[in-house]
Protein backbone atom coordinates (compact mmCIF):
# COMPACT_ATOMS: atom_id res chain seq x y z
CA UNK A 1 0.00 0.00 0.00
CA UNK A 2 1.13 3.16 -0.72
CA UNK A 3 0.76 5.23 2.66
CA UNK A 4 1.81 8.63 0.98
CA UNK A 5 -1.23 9.06 -1.27
CA UNK A 6 -3.44 9.86 1.76
CA UNK A 7 -1.08 12.91 2.87
CA UNK A 8 -1.98 16.41 2.05
CA UNK A 9 0.00 19.52 2.77
CA UNK A 10 -1.45 21.40 5.79
CA UNK A 11 -4.06 23.82 5.31
CA UNK A 12 -3.14 27.49 7.50
CA UNK A 13 -4.82 27.84 10.34
CA UNK A 14 -2.57 30.27 12.27
CA UNK A 15 0.86 30.69 12.87
CA UNK A 16 1.18 26.91 14.13
CA UNK A 17 0.06 25.48 11.30
CA UNK A 18 3.98 27.44 9.70
CA UNK A 19 7.40 25.66 10.97
CA UNK A 20 10.78 26.32 10.85
CA UNK A 21 12.41 25.20 7.19
CA UNK A 22 15.02 22.09 7.99
CA UNK A 23 16.78 23.40 5.16
CA UNK A 24 16.98 27.27 4.84
CA UNK A 25 15.79 27.50 8.57
CA UNK A 26 13.78 30.43 8.21
CA UNK A 27 11.01 30.24 10.46
CA UNK A 28 6.84 30.31 9.38
CA UNK A 29 7.95 29.41 6.43
CA UNK A 30 7.31 25.55 5.97
CA UNK A 31 4.34 23.18 5.81
CA UNK A 32 4.06 19.95 6.93
CA UNK A 33 2.12 17.51 5.43
CA UNK A 34 -0.57 15.84 7.34
CA UNK A 35 -3.16 12.66 6.95
CA UNK A 36 -6.94 12.69 7.00
CA UNK A 37 -6.77 13.21 10.69
CA UNK A 38 -3.98 15.83 10.63
CA UNK A 39 -0.97 13.59 12.11
CA UNK A 40 2.23 14.86 11.00
CA UNK A 41 4.72 12.80 9.16
CA UNK A 42 8.31 13.07 10.42
CA UNK A 43 9.38 16.81 10.92
CA UNK A 44 11.61 17.28 7.94
CA UNK A 45 8.66 16.32 5.26
CA UNK A 46 6.94 19.28 3.78
CA UNK A 47 7.44 22.24 1.67
CA UNK A 48 9.26 26.02 2.37
CA UNK A 49 7.19 28.48 0.83
CA UNK A 50 10.31 30.56 -0.05
CA UNK A 51 10.34 28.89 -3.59
CA UNK A 52 12.42 30.82 -4.87
CA UNK A 53 14.95 31.81 -2.09
CA UNK A 54 15.32 28.08 -1.06
CA UNK A 55 13.20 25.26 -2.68
CA UNK A 56 13.06 22.94 -0.24
CA UNK A 57 9.85 20.09 -0.61
CA UNK A 58 10.26 16.93 0.35
CA UNK A 59 7.41 14.88 -0.37
CA UNK A 60 5.74 11.51 1.52
CA UNK A 61 6.68 9.61 -1.62
CA UNK A 62 10.22 10.53 -1.13
CA UNK A 63 9.75 9.82 2.44
CA UNK A 64 8.55 6.31 2.22
CA UNK A 65 10.77 5.32 -0.79
CA UNK A 66 13.45 6.60 1.87
CA UNK A 67 12.37 4.66 4.45
CA UNK A 68 10.87 1.63 2.95
CA UNK A 69 10.15 -0.38 6.50
CA UNK A 70 7.75 2.24 7.39
CA UNK A 71 5.20 2.00 4.12
CA UNK A 72 3.23 -0.22 5.54
CA UNK A 73 2.83 1.32 9.19
CA UNK A 74 0.72 3.84 10.82
CA UNK A 75 2.53 7.23 10.60
CA UNK A 76 5.13 7.60 14.25
CA UNK A 77 7.81 9.94 14.56
CA UNK A 78 10.63 8.80 13.63
CA UNK A 79 13.76 8.68 15.93
CA UNK A 80 16.43 11.15 14.90
CA UNK A 81 19.30 8.71 14.40
CA UNK A 82 16.78 7.23 12.27
CA UNK A 83 15.83 10.35 10.00
CA UNK A 84 17.12 11.13 6.65
CA UNK A 85 18.75 14.14 6.72
CA UNK A 86 17.23 16.79 4.85
CA UNK A 87 19.42 17.99 2.03
CA UNK A 88 21.91 20.70 2.88
CA UNK A 89 20.83 24.48 3.36
CA UNK A 90 20.98 26.48 0.03
CA UNK A 91 21.88 29.97 1.13
CA UNK A 92 19.48 32.62 -0.50
CA UNK A 93 20.60 34.46 -2.89
CA UNK A 94 21.52 38.49 -1.22
CA UNK A 95 20.86 42.13 -2.27
CA UNK A 96 22.47 45.60 -2.33
CA UNK A 97 20.96 47.93 0.03
CA UNK A 98 19.31 50.57 -3.17
CA UNK A 99 20.40 53.62 -1.30
CA UNK A 100 23.94 52.76 -3.11
CA UNK A 101 22.39 52.61 -6.06
CA UNK A 102 20.94 55.96 -5.53
CA UNK A 103 23.69 57.80 -4.32
CA UNK A 104 25.59 56.51 -7.26
CA UNK A 105 23.13 57.79 -9.73
CA UNK A 106 25.28 60.66 -11.68
CA UNK A 107 26.15 61.34 -15.55
CA UNK A 108 29.45 62.76 -14.73
CA UNK A 109 31.39 59.62 -16.52
CA UNK A 110 33.93 59.23 -19.13
CA UNK A 111 31.78 56.47 -21.27
CA UNK A 112 29.10 59.14 -21.33
CA UNK A 113 31.35 62.26 -22.13
CA UNK A 114 32.38 60.02 -25.39
CA UNK A 115 28.89 59.88 -26.55
CA UNK A 116 28.50 63.09 -26.39
CA UNK A 117 29.94 63.40 -29.62
CA UNK A 118 27.41 61.54 -31.16
CA UNK A 119 24.05 62.43 -29.13
CA UNK A 120 22.50 64.89 -27.45
CA UNK A 121 22.20 65.59 -23.50
CA UNK A 122 18.99 64.99 -23.37
CA UNK A 123 19.02 61.61 -25.03
CA UNK A 124 21.90 60.25 -22.88
CA UNK A 125 20.59 61.23 -19.78
CA UNK A 126 16.77 59.82 -20.46
CA UNK A 127 18.60 56.73 -21.25
CA UNK A 128 20.83 57.24 -18.10
CA UNK A 129 17.96 57.73 -15.84
CA UNK A 130 16.13 54.24 -17.59
CA UNK A 131 19.13 51.90 -16.23
CA UNK A 132 19.76 54.04 -13.26
CA UNK A 133 22.97 54.62 -14.24
CA UNK A 134 26.08 55.44 -12.10
CA UNK A 135 29.34 57.37 -11.66
CA UNK A 136 32.27 56.85 -9.50
CA UNK A 137 34.98 59.49 -8.65
CA UNK A 138 36.76 58.55 -11.03
CA UNK A 139 34.59 59.00 -13.82
CA UNK A 140 33.88 55.08 -14.38
CA UNK A 141 30.50 53.94 -15.02
CA UNK A 142 28.32 51.57 -12.83
CA UNK A 143 26.21 49.18 -14.95
CA UNK A 144 23.83 48.27 -11.82
CA UNK A 145 22.21 44.67 -11.61
CA UNK A 146 18.25 45.37 -11.43
CA UNK A 147 15.96 42.03 -11.20
CA UNK A 148 12.96 42.12 -11.97
CA UNK A 149 11.69 42.57 -8.88
CA UNK A 150 13.65 45.81 -8.17
CA UNK A 151 16.28 44.21 -6.16
CA UNK A 152 19.83 45.29 -6.95
CA UNK A 153 22.30 42.39 -7.25
CA UNK A 154 25.60 43.95 -7.70
CA UNK A 155 27.24 46.40 -10.02
CA UNK A 156 29.78 46.25 -12.95
CA UNK A 157 32.45 49.36 -12.83
CA UNK A 158 33.95 49.76 -15.91
CA UNK A 159 36.73 52.97 -17.16
CA UNK A 160 36.51 54.34 -20.69
CA UNK A 161 38.82 56.08 -22.25
CA UNK A 162 36.85 59.61 -23.11
CA UNK A 163 38.11 59.99 -26.47
CA UNK A 164 37.54 57.22 -28.23
CA UNK A 165 35.03 55.53 -25.74
CA UNK A 166 37.25 52.30 -25.56
CA UNK A 167 37.07 50.35 -22.09
CA UNK A 168 40.57 51.00 -20.13
CA UNK A 169 41.73 48.72 -17.15
CA UNK A 170 39.71 46.22 -15.07
CA UNK A 171 36.66 45.54 -14.29
CA UNK A 172 35.61 45.77 -10.98
CA UNK A 173 32.24 44.61 -9.06
CA UNK A 174 29.84 46.69 -6.43
CA UNK A 175 29.72 43.92 -4.30
CA UNK A 176 33.63 42.95 -4.33
CA UNK A 177 34.52 46.30 -3.38
CA UNK A 178 31.92 46.51 -0.65
CA UNK A 179 33.05 43.73 0.49
CA UNK A 180 36.57 44.80 0.65
CA UNK A 181 35.64 47.85 2.72
CA UNK A 182 33.49 45.86 5.32
CA UNK A 183 29.87 47.64 3.82
CA UNK A 184 28.93 43.70 3.18
CA UNK A 185 29.86 40.26 4.59
CA UNK A 186 32.07 38.06 3.29
CA UNK A 187 29.47 35.52 3.24
CA UNK A 188 27.57 38.13 0.53
CA UNK A 189 25.57 35.29 -1.63
CA UNK A 190 25.92 36.88 -5.30
CA UNK A 191 23.19 36.23 -7.93
CA UNK A 192 23.38 37.81 -11.13
CA UNK A 193 21.07 39.02 -13.85
CA UNK A 194 20.55 40.52 -17.10
CA UNK A 195 21.38 44.31 -17.20
CA UNK A 196 18.80 45.70 -17.61
CA UNK A 197 16.27 43.39 -16.68
CA UNK A 198 14.31 45.77 -14.60
CA UNK A 199 12.81 47.32 -17.70
CA UNK A 200 10.60 44.09 -18.27
CA UNK A 201 8.36 44.96 -15.44
CA UNK A 202 7.81 47.97 -16.20
CA UNK A 203 4.05 48.87 -17.79
CA UNK A 204 5.23 50.87 -20.22
CA UNK A 205 7.18 48.42 -21.94
CA UNK A 206 5.60 45.37 -21.59
CA UNK A 207 3.99 44.46 -25.14
CA UNK A 208 7.68 45.67 -26.30
CA UNK A 209 10.39 43.37 -27.95
CA UNK A 210 13.33 43.04 -26.78
CA UNK A 211 16.72 43.41 -28.30
CA UNK A 212 19.42 41.18 -26.64
CA UNK A 213 23.66 42.28 -27.10
CA UNK A 214 26.61 41.65 -24.84
CA UNK A 215 27.67 44.16 -23.53
CA UNK A 216 26.31 46.60 -20.96
CA UNK A 217 27.58 49.76 -23.33
CA UNK A 218 26.06 48.53 -26.56
CA UNK A 219 22.34 48.31 -24.37
CA UNK A 220 22.68 51.57 -23.70
CA UNK A 221 23.80 53.20 -27.06
CA UNK A 222 20.82 50.88 -28.28
CA UNK A 223 18.62 52.16 -26.65
CA UNK A 224 19.49 55.96 -27.52
CA UNK A 225 19.42 54.97 -30.99
CA UNK A 226 16.47 52.81 -31.37
CA UNK A 227 14.02 53.13 -28.33
CA UNK A 228 11.74 51.00 -29.51
CA UNK A 229 13.29 48.07 -28.11
CA UNK A 230 13.97 47.42 -24.51
CA UNK A 231 17.98 46.79 -24.94
CA UNK A 232 19.20 44.01 -22.08
CA UNK A 233 22.69 42.97 -21.78
CA UNK A 234 24.10 39.66 -20.98
CA UNK A 235 27.26 41.18 -19.66
CA UNK A 236 29.52 38.43 -21.47
CA UNK A 237 29.99 36.46 -24.78
CA UNK A 238 29.36 33.07 -22.54
CA UNK A 239 26.75 34.36 -20.58
CA UNK A 240 23.42 33.62 -22.74
CA UNK A 241 22.76 30.90 -20.38
CA UNK A 242 20.01 29.84 -18.00
CA UNK A 243 19.65 33.79 -16.62
CA UNK A 244 18.15 34.42 -20.19
CA UNK A 245 15.40 32.61 -19.07
CA UNK A 246 13.41 35.47 -17.86
CA UNK A 247 13.01 36.58 -21.39
CA UNK A 248 10.98 33.71 -21.60
CA UNK A 249 7.45 34.92 -23.02
CA UNK A 250 8.90 37.62 -25.20
CA UNK A 251 9.80 38.17 -28.34
CA UNK A 252 13.95 38.98 -28.09
CA UNK A 253 16.03 39.64 -31.09
CA UNK A 254 20.02 38.79 -30.47
CA UNK A 255 22.45 40.87 -31.61
CA UNK A 256 25.80 38.99 -31.59
CA UNK A 257 29.47 40.54 -31.41
CA UNK A 258 31.11 40.00 -34.52
CA UNK A 259 33.47 37.62 -33.15
CA UNK A 260 31.10 35.80 -31.33
CA UNK A 261 28.03 34.49 -33.94
CA UNK A 262 28.72 30.81 -34.18
CA UNK A 263 28.98 30.60 -29.88
CA UNK A 264 25.45 32.86 -30.16
CA UNK A 265 23.99 30.58 -33.17
CA UNK A 266 24.54 27.45 -30.94
CA UNK A 267 23.40 29.37 -27.49
CA UNK A 268 20.03 30.83 -29.04
CA UNK A 269 19.11 27.33 -30.40
CA UNK A 270 18.06 26.66 -27.07
CA UNK A 271 15.46 29.54 -26.60
CA UNK A 272 12.45 29.24 -28.68
CA UNK A 273 11.13 32.58 -28.51
CA UNK A 274 15.07 33.85 -30.16
CA UNK A 275 15.93 35.03 -33.23
CA UNK A 276 19.21 35.73 -34.69
CA UNK A 277 20.15 39.13 -36.19
CA UNK A 278 22.05 38.32 -39.63
CA UNK A 279 23.58 42.23 -39.13
CA UNK A 280 26.86 40.94 -39.74
CA UNK A 281 26.56 38.61 -42.74
CA UNK A 282 28.87 40.95 -44.64
CA UNK A 283 31.58 40.46 -42.62
CA UNK A 284 35.13 38.74 -43.61
CA UNK A 285 36.73 36.17 -41.40
CA UNK A 286 39.76 38.85 -40.86
CA UNK A 287 37.15 41.42 -40.39
CA UNK A 288 35.02 39.30 -37.43
CA UNK A 289 38.59 39.39 -35.20
CA UNK A 290 37.81 43.43 -34.71
CA UNK A 291 34.83 42.33 -32.31
CA UNK A 292 32.53 45.21 -33.49
CA UNK A 293 29.30 45.10 -32.59
CA UNK A 294 25.30 46.40 -33.59
CA UNK A 295 26.73 49.54 -31.39
CA UNK A 296 30.31 50.11 -32.91
CA UNK A 297 28.22 49.59 -36.48
CA UNK A 298 25.90 52.63 -35.37
CA UNK A 299 28.21 54.81 -34.36
CA UNK A 300 30.57 54.01 -37.77
CA UNK A 301 26.86 55.22 -39.41
CA UNK A 302 26.71 58.27 -37.15
CA UNK A 303 29.93 59.72 -38.40
CA UNK A 304 29.40 58.92 -42.10
CA UNK A 305 26.18 60.86 -42.10
CA UNK A 306 27.92 63.86 -40.58
CA UNK A 307 28.79 67.05 -43.26
CA UNK A 308 30.87 67.01 -45.98
CA UNK A 309 34.21 68.53 -43.96
CA UNK A 310 33.79 66.61 -41.31
CA UNK A 311 33.49 63.31 -43.38
CA UNK A 312 36.62 64.56 -45.16
CA UNK A 313 38.62 64.75 -42.01
CA UNK A 314 37.72 61.26 -40.72
CA UNK A 315 38.47 59.97 -43.81
CA UNK A 316 41.73 61.18 -43.85
CA UNK A 317 42.29 59.90 -39.80
CA UNK A 318 40.74 56.48 -40.83
CA UNK A 319 43.70 56.50 -43.78
CA UNK A 320 46.72 57.16 -41.52
CA UNK A 321 45.47 54.66 -38.75
CA UNK A 322 45.27 52.29 -41.35
CA UNK A 323 48.61 53.01 -42.58
CA UNK A 324 50.46 53.06 -39.30
CA UNK A 325 49.01 49.60 -38.32
CA UNK A 326 49.68 48.40 -41.85
CA UNK A 327 53.34 46.91 -40.41
CA UNK A 328 52.18 45.58 -37.45
CA UNK A 329 48.76 44.08 -38.26
CA UNK A 330 47.34 43.66 -34.69
CA UNK A 331 44.60 41.13 -34.76
CA UNK A 332 41.55 43.23 -33.09
CA UNK A 333 42.72 46.66 -34.21
CA UNK A 334 43.66 45.62 -37.89
CA UNK A 335 40.84 44.21 -38.12
CA UNK A 336 38.64 47.46 -37.17
CA UNK A 337 40.13 49.27 -39.36
CA UNK A 338 39.77 46.67 -42.29
CA UNK A 339 36.33 46.96 -41.48
CA UNK A 340 36.29 50.54 -41.02
CA UNK A 341 37.98 51.67 -43.84
CA UNK A 342 35.97 49.46 -46.20
CA UNK A 343 32.69 51.03 -45.43
CA UNK A 344 34.41 54.56 -46.00
CA UNK A 345 35.03 53.43 -48.97
CA UNK A 346 31.34 52.24 -50.06
CA UNK A 347 30.68 55.66 -49.10
CA UNK A 348 33.62 57.51 -50.80
CA UNK A 349 32.86 55.20 -54.11
CA UNK A 350 28.98 55.61 -54.15
CA UNK A 351 28.99 59.60 -53.51
CA UNK A 352 26.51 58.82 -50.70
CA UNK A 353 25.95 56.58 -47.91
CA UNK A 354 22.77 55.54 -48.88
CA UNK A 355 22.06 52.40 -46.51
CA UNK A 356 22.57 53.22 -43.09
CA UNK A 357 22.31 50.70 -40.23
CA UNK A 358 18.78 51.46 -39.68
CA UNK A 359 17.96 51.24 -42.82
CA UNK A 360 19.85 48.17 -43.38
CA UNK A 361 17.77 46.31 -40.90
CA UNK A 362 14.56 47.55 -42.08
CA UNK A 363 15.15 46.13 -45.21
CA UNK A 364 16.08 43.08 -43.32
CA UNK A 365 13.28 43.27 -41.10
CA UNK A 366 10.65 43.79 -43.74
CA UNK A 367 11.62 40.68 -45.64
CA UNK A 368 11.26 38.90 -42.97
CA UNK A 369 7.56 39.77 -42.67
CA UNK A 370 6.97 38.85 -46.25
CA UNK A 371 7.42 35.60 -45.51
CA UNK A 372 6.25 34.86 -42.07
CA UNK A 373 3.07 37.08 -41.08
CA UNK A 374 3.36 36.80 -37.61
CA UNK A 375 6.32 39.14 -37.87
CA UNK A 376 4.25 41.73 -40.18
CA UNK A 377 1.70 42.08 -37.18
CA UNK A 378 4.35 42.99 -34.35
CA UNK A 379 5.51 45.58 -37.28
CA UNK A 380 2.76 47.12 -37.49
CA UNK A 381 1.49 47.11 -34.06
CA UNK A 382 4.54 48.41 -33.06
CA UNK A 383 6.47 50.12 -35.37
CA UNK A 384 9.28 48.31 -35.61
CA UNK A 385 12.64 49.04 -37.43
CA UNK A 386 15.02 46.64 -36.29
CA UNK A 387 16.32 43.01 -37.20
CA UNK A 388 16.31 40.28 -39.22
CA UNK A 389 15.45 36.76 -37.10
CA UNK A 390 16.70 33.41 -38.38
CA UNK A 391 14.16 30.59 -36.72
CA UNK A 392 15.68 27.66 -35.08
Amino acid sequence: MNNYYKYVLEKYKGKATRHECPACHTKGKFTRYVDEQGNYLADHVGRCDRESACGYHYTPKQYFTDNPYLADSAPVKIPPQLRKPPPPKIKPIDYIPKEYLVHSRSYENNLFKFLCEFFTADEIMRVADMYHIGSTKEKAIIFWQIDTEGRVRTGKVMQYNPTTGRREGYINWIHSLMKNNGSLSNDFELGQCLFGEHLLSVEAYKDMPVALVESEKSALICAIAMPQYIWIATGGKSQLNGRAHILDGRLVAVFPDADGQEDWKKAVSKFPNMGLSDIFKDVTEEESKSGFDIADLLLIDKIISYGTDYQRWAWKEVNEKFIAQAEEKQDKEWARYVYTKRKWAEFWNHGAYVHTIKSQIQILFDNLCDDYPVWAKFRDKFGLEVVKIETW
